[in-house]
């Protein structure tokens, strides 16, 4: 329902799904992270910058994969976490970037995903590389201070 041309009320439907979460075959693999879901997952989220859509907690737990005739499929969860852009509006090169941050820990997989990632945007690999490198490092800084000073006043009130 709308009212006054906002979004007041309404329903939400969803199609419910068995699929999995990347984070099976990306994160929590003894053997390494699957470079064809790797690859893919780039790929897709590529089509989803492109489209103007920026998911604010992009991480291997908020992306379900399945895969059909040698192809994965990507679905998202969490969607109350979005951000979409008007068609006309291009999302910035650093947007992207760090929208990526999220989506894991290890290094290795993050810059197998951003060179994907580049190629498919087709911006140059290397210098990609070192700015979403740098942008990650910053972000993980900031998230391991959060959770340092969380964990302060955690102990304090207990």
């Amino acid at each position: 329902i709308w009212k006054k041309g906002l979004f007041e009320d309404g329903y939400l439907i969803t199609e419910y799904t068995e699929d999995a979460a990347i984070a099976e075959l990306l994160v929590h693999r003894k053997e390494g992270f699957c470079r064809d879901l790797a690859k893919s997952f780039a790929k897709f989220v590529v089509n989803l910058h492109l489209n103007g859509i920026i998911h604010l907690d992009l991480n291997s737990t908020n992306v379900l994969y399945n895969k059909e005739n040698n192809e994965f499929y990507f679905s998202l969860i969490d969607i109350n976490r979005m951000k979409v852009y008007p068609k006309n509006k291009k999302i910035s090169k650093e947007k992207c970037l760090k929208n990526l941050n999220r989506f894991t820990i290890d290094y290795d997989l993050f810059h197998y995903v951003l060179a994907e990632y580049a190629k498919y945007r087709g911006w140059n690999e290397t210098e990609t590389l070192i700015k979403a490198i740098e942008l990650k490092k910053r972000f993980d800084t900031h998230r391991r201070r959060k959770k340092a000073l969380f964990s302060i006043f955690k102990k304090s009130n207990n």
